[in-house]
């Protein structure tokens, strides 16, 4: 009944699939792509889901910055976003499901429980499509999906993304990217979930925009420890998650 179920969700899902993304180069995904999404058939599946979501923020009008404003997930419910160092140097994405499902829950169980959930291990550390799984059987309150970042058609479906989940539904966003963008880890560029919390659009344009996220590592690159949070610019971490292929979880 459930694989009947899913079928039915591709098919409609294909079928009403905008342009928002380039997807005729997918039909043979690299491995990256393969492993993370765990099927072709997921991996459409949640493109699709994605621009569907994706058009009807467009419709609400709600993918354009609101000049001038700073949002966050504290600053609209007064709650702070938890920070959780991971317990081992594979297990970022364990220790940011605990934070995200301690932020929408208000409790949470231990890294360890999510790392066995999600099969962490230290070669191949947590799939992008486990991580997915993970939240939406930890917390109700959100139905996540990924979006493979190369195939956005424009910065500001990224934009609309995340500002949609924090600023509407007070969620947030999960990215799988390069830590070389980051400053705080100083150009080195490790495979990494971290999670944005909260933006600012600047009125001089988007060059100055912002996301603030939460890291849970702990090192020190020359520029202080990379653990807390930090920010990074809207259009540099747009350009390395587009052109390195990475996820967004939202």
């Amino acid at each position: 009944m459930k694989k009947i179920i899913y079928i039915l969700l591709l098919t409609i899902a294909t079928i009403t699939t905008t342009n928002v993304y380039a997807l005729e180069n997918t039909n043979t995904l690299n491995d990256y792509q393969l492993t993370n999404s765990g099927s072709k058939e997921d991996y459409w599946l949640n493109q699709s889901l994605s621009a569907q979501r994706l058009n009807q923020i467009s419709n609400n009008n709600s993918i354009q910055p609101r000049t001038g404003s700073y949002i966050s997930l504290e600053f609209l419910t007064g709650n702070s976003y938890p920070n959780y160092q991971q317990e081992k140097s594979y297990w970022c994405g364990p220790a940011t499901i605990k934070q995200a499902v301690q932020w929408i829950n208000g409790s949470s169980l231990s890294q360890q429980t999510y790392a066995t959930s999600m099969g962490t291990n230290s070669t191949s550390g947590s799939y992008v499509y486990k991580m997915r799984n993970e939240m939406n059987l930890r917390q109700s309150s959100h139905s996540y999906v990924y979006t493979d970042a190369s195939t956005l058609t424009d910065k500001w479906d990224m934009w609309g993304m995340v500002t949609s989940d924090i600023r509407e539904n007070e969620v947030p966003v999960i990215v799988h990217g390069l830590t070389g963008i980051l400053y705080m880890y100083n150009g080195r560029n490790l495979g990494h979930y971290f999670t944005l919390v909260s933006y600012y659009d600047d009125y001089q344009g988007s060059e100055y925009n912002y996301f603030e996220y939460m890291d849970t590592y702990y090192s020190n690159y020359g520029r202080g420890s990379v653990l807390g949070l930090h920010t990074v610019n809207f259009d540099d971490l747009y350009n390395s998650l587009h052109n390195s292929g990475r996820f967004i979880i939202w």
